[in-house]
């Protein structure tokens, strides 16, 4: 299974364009990727709230349905660990991608 780092573009592409390829890869590629957000995404996307309304041309409970629809397909994460996953291409529930976050951790203090 793939890892994919999705970042808050992609995540407004999706939302205002469901059934575009972005939306496609996301929605209908079963198990053959993991996507994953960092968790600032969230902070993002309500700054951006009522841009994506007007945009999407979609009421708030619409685009809410597609938000939580889309978030359900992502695995939150830190940016520490995007950046573990990165340089070291570790599976993100290992024990040693733990191992790794915790000594960056110790590193970036």
């Amino acid at each position: 299974m793939k890892k994919i780092i999705v970042d808050t573009n992609i995540i407004f592409s999706c939302l205002l364009n469901s059934r575009g390829i972005v939306g496609d890869i996301i929605f209908n590629s079963g198990h053959a990727f993991e996507f994953y957000s960092n968790q600032y995404m969230r902070f993002e996307i309500r700054k951006h709230w009522n841009k994506l309304l007007k945009a999407s041309k979609m009421n708030d409970s619409e685009l809410r349905t597609a938000y939580e629809k889309l978030t359900t397909r992502l695995t939150f994460i830190t940016t520490i660990s995007i950046t573990t996953l990165i340089q070291f291409h570790l599976p993100f529930k290992s024990p040693e991608y733990k191992t790794r976050v915790h000594a960056y951790q110790r590193r970036s203090d």
